[in-house]
């Protein structure tokens, strides 16, 4: 009897070695294969660094070559040449040049949801309580390095064709800006994981934006769509958030306001648009923090890693470092 009990337990011990070794191999495969998505990450940044870098090479050669040609210049309009340049540069040439740099970056497909009508307007409404909340922080820190309050895209835009300006800004720039920093970002980072892919993705859109006032309102708009993207897999929704608001805040209120003064009725038809537009960004702020719980990332990669590893690759830093050439091009060429 003692010997039967002792062999039942040499092999109840054994079972349980056998289950230690299997749960043991099983997490040194799921350490290697964090490591292995974690050099993909490396790989995204370097590959994203590199297509900035580029691009921002593109933008100082073509500031220089037409630094020399200001009369032509004013004969055709600084502003319609800068949307123009916009458009070729950082619409057409920006979603070729990173689509080149990150096509052989691994790809994770999170596949489709379904977004009702109740979500849609929720989430445009916070898109636009957070991008005004980023854009007065934004402006007060542009102040702080300028000492002017100004409003940089309005007047490197404001006073250009009304056509021009519909095709580049209304629909170019949500089209190349949802590709790149939504898509092309998302798709690649959520291999790792979610949160650091939405994190990723708010921060080199506000970084790309190269000033301060438009940082904070582009990071925090990135961060909001980057997040309805990962859930739903659709693109085109956050294309036409992106549309909306370019629209409303690039058209519609620079146009009125361009036209406001000595007009009595579109004095009010501003102050009517003002205060929609923040009435919309205060009911996005609310819904924000009343819906704060409910906001989780789902369907995320089996042992995903933190966004803080974001911090932890050296090929995002190379990206960051990008960003802030960006940043000293663009206070240059104010100082110029």
């Amino acid at each position: 009897m003692e010997e039967n009990n002792n062999n039942r337990s040499d092999q109840e011990i054994y079972i349980q070695s056998d289950t230690v070794n299997e749960q043991y191999a099983s997490d040194i495969d799921a350490d290697n294969d964090k490591k292995a998505r974690f050099k993909s990450v490396n790989s995204f940044g370097i590959r994203f660094a590199i297509a900035s870098f580029i691009n921002l090479a593109i933008q100082i050669a073509l500031g220089l070559i037409l630094k020399g040609h200001t009369d032509k210049l004013e004969l055709f309009g600084r502003e319609n040449l800068t949307l123009v340049a916009t458009f070729l540069i950082n619409q057409v040439l920006l979603v070729i040049l990173f689509w080149l740099c990150l096509h052989k970056v691994p790809k994770f497909d999170f596949g489709k949801t379904k977004f009702g009508v109740g979500k849609y307007f929720t989430g445009l409404c916070i898109a636009y309580g957070v991008g005004i909340a980023g854009s007065l922080i934004g402006t007060m820190i542009n102040f702080l390095v300028t000492g002017e309050f100004v409003n940089m895209a309005m007047n490197a835009i404001g006073g250009g064709n009304i056509i021009l300006r519909i095709l580049v800004v209304c629909i170019g720039a949500p089209v190349a800006e949802e590709l790149v920093f939504r898509k092309f970002v998302v798709d690649r980072l959520s291999g790792y994981s979610k949160a650091l892919a939405i994190f990723a993705s708010g921060l080199f859109f506000g970084i790309f934006h190269a000033n301060f006032q438009q940082f904070f309102f582009a990071m925090f708009l990135g961060w909001v769509f980057a997040y309805v993207y990962a859930e739903t897999g659709n693109i085109l929704i956050t294309i036409s958030y992106h549309m909306i608001i370019n629209t409303i805040s690039s058209v519609v209120l620079i146009e009125i306001m361009n036209r406001a003064p000595g007009n009595p009725k579109l004095l009010i038809a501003m102050v009517l648009m003002e205060m929609l537009v923040f009435g919309t960004a205060l009911a996005g702020i609310g819904l924000l923090i009343a819906f704060r719980k409910k906001i989780k990332i789902t369907n995320e990669v089996k042992n995903p890693g933190s966004r803080w590893d974001f911090f932890k690759s050296y090929g995002m830093w190379a990206f960051i470092i990008v960003g802030v050439l960006l940043f000293i091009n663009t206070y240059i060429s104010i100082a110029g």
